[in-house]
Protein backbone atom coordinates (compact mmCIF):
# COMPACT_ATOMS: atom_id res chain seq x y z
CA UNK A 1 0.00 0.00 0.00
CA UNK A 2 1.35 3.40 -1.00
CA UNK A 3 0.91 6.40 1.25
CA UNK A 4 -0.05 9.70 -0.31
CA UNK A 5 0.15 12.66 2.01
CA UNK A 6 -0.08 15.54 -0.46
CA UNK A 7 -3.70 14.96 -1.52
CA UNK A 8 -4.87 17.57 0.98
CA UNK A 9 -2.30 20.36 0.81
CA UNK A 10 -1.37 21.94 4.13
CA UNK A 11 1.14 24.50 5.31
CA UNK A 12 2.77 23.78 8.65
CA UNK A 13 3.01 26.73 10.98
CA UNK A 14 2.01 26.32 14.60
CA UNK A 15 -0.86 24.14 13.39
CA UNK A 16 -1.44 22.65 9.93
CA UNK A 17 -3.43 25.02 7.70
CA UNK A 18 -5.27 24.07 4.54
CA UNK A 19 -3.50 25.41 1.45
CA UNK A 20 -4.85 26.12 -2.01
CA UNK A 21 -3.80 23.30 -4.37
CA UNK A 22 -3.64 25.82 -7.24
CA UNK A 23 -1.26 28.38 -5.71
CA UNK A 24 -0.31 27.27 -2.19
CA UNK A 25 -2.03 30.25 -0.55
CA UNK A 26 -3.34 29.81 2.99
CA UNK A 27 -6.19 32.35 3.00
CA UNK A 28 -8.86 29.72 2.37
CA UNK A 29 -12.63 30.20 2.85
CA UNK A 30 -15.22 27.41 3.13
CA UNK A 31 -18.19 28.07 0.83
CA UNK A 32 -20.23 24.88 0.77
CA UNK A 33 -20.79 21.53 2.43
CA UNK A 34 -22.78 19.11 0.28
CA UNK A 35 -23.97 15.67 1.27
CA UNK A 36 -25.98 12.91 -0.35
CA UNK A 37 -28.75 11.56 1.87
CA UNK A 38 -28.47 8.09 3.37
CA UNK A 39 -30.20 5.12 1.80
CA UNK A 40 -31.95 5.27 -1.56
CA UNK A 41 -33.36 8.76 -1.14
CA UNK A 42 -32.79 11.26 -3.94
CA UNK A 43 -31.66 14.77 -3.18
CA UNK A 44 -28.78 16.69 -1.71
CA UNK A 45 -28.29 18.73 1.45
CA UNK A 46 -26.17 21.85 1.11
CA UNK A 47 -24.90 24.22 3.75
CA UNK A 48 -23.97 27.58 2.29
CA UNK A 49 -23.84 31.20 3.38
CA UNK A 50 -27.60 31.52 2.84
CA UNK A 51 -28.34 28.61 5.20
CA UNK A 52 -29.22 24.93 4.96
CA UNK A 53 -30.69 24.01 1.59
CA UNK A 54 -32.43 20.81 0.48
CA UNK A 55 -32.95 19.88 -3.15
CA UNK A 56 -35.05 16.72 -3.33
CA UNK A 57 -34.81 16.53 -7.12
CA UNK A 58 -31.02 16.21 -7.39
CA UNK A 59 -29.81 12.69 -8.08
CA UNK A 60 -27.15 11.44 -5.66
CA UNK A 61 -23.64 11.41 -7.10
CA UNK A 62 -22.73 7.73 -7.03
CA UNK A 63 -23.52 5.14 -4.39
CA UNK A 64 -22.77 5.32 -0.69
CA UNK A 65 -22.37 8.49 1.33
CA UNK A 66 -20.56 11.39 -0.32
CA UNK A 67 -19.53 14.62 1.40
CA UNK A 68 -18.13 17.49 -0.66
CA UNK A 69 -16.36 20.46 0.94
CA UNK A 70 -15.92 23.46 -1.37
CA UNK A 71 -13.43 26.28 -0.78
CA UNK A 72 -12.06 29.40 -2.43
CA UNK A 73 -8.76 31.13 -1.81
CA UNK A 74 -8.25 34.88 -1.70
CA UNK A 75 -6.32 34.67 -4.98
CA UNK A 76 -9.56 33.64 -6.71
CA UNK A 77 -9.15 29.86 -7.03
CA UNK A 78 -11.85 27.34 -6.14
CA UNK A 79 -11.35 23.71 -5.18
CA UNK A 80 -13.07 20.94 -3.29
CA UNK A 81 -12.36 17.93 -1.16
CA UNK A 82 -14.57 14.88 -1.58
CA UNK A 83 -15.04 12.10 0.97
CA UNK A 84 -16.95 9.14 -0.49
CA UNK A 85 -17.79 6.22 1.80
CA UNK A 86 -18.62 2.99 -0.03
CA UNK A 87 -18.33 -0.67 0.96
CA UNK A 88 -16.28 -0.05 4.10
CA UNK A 89 -13.82 2.37 2.52
CA UNK A 90 -13.66 6.14 2.52
CA UNK A 91 -12.21 7.47 -0.71
CA UNK A 92 -10.65 10.93 -0.64
CA UNK A 93 -10.46 13.01 -3.79
CA UNK A 94 -9.42 16.54 -4.58
CA UNK A 95 -11.72 18.36 -6.99
CA UNK A 96 -9.86 21.16 -8.74
CA UNK A 97 -12.95 22.46 -10.59
CA UNK A 98 -16.12 22.11 -8.48
CA UNK A 99 -19.37 22.49 -10.42
CA UNK A 100 -21.32 25.64 -9.56
CA UNK A 101 -19.10 26.69 -6.64
CA UNK A 102 -20.59 29.34 -4.37
CA UNK A 103 -18.33 32.30 -3.65
CA UNK A 104 -19.74 33.47 -0.33
CA UNK A 105 -17.92 32.31 2.79
CA UNK A 106 -19.90 30.32 5.35
CA UNK A 107 -19.80 32.56 8.42
CA UNK A 108 -20.97 31.87 11.93
CA UNK A 109 -21.06 35.06 13.96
Amino acid sequence: MNRLISLIPVVLDQEPMLACPHCGGINIHPTSVRCNPAGDLPGQVRIEESGVLWNGNTEPDGRGVRIDLVFWCERGHTFGLVFHFLKGNTLVKRNMNPIDPPTETIWRN
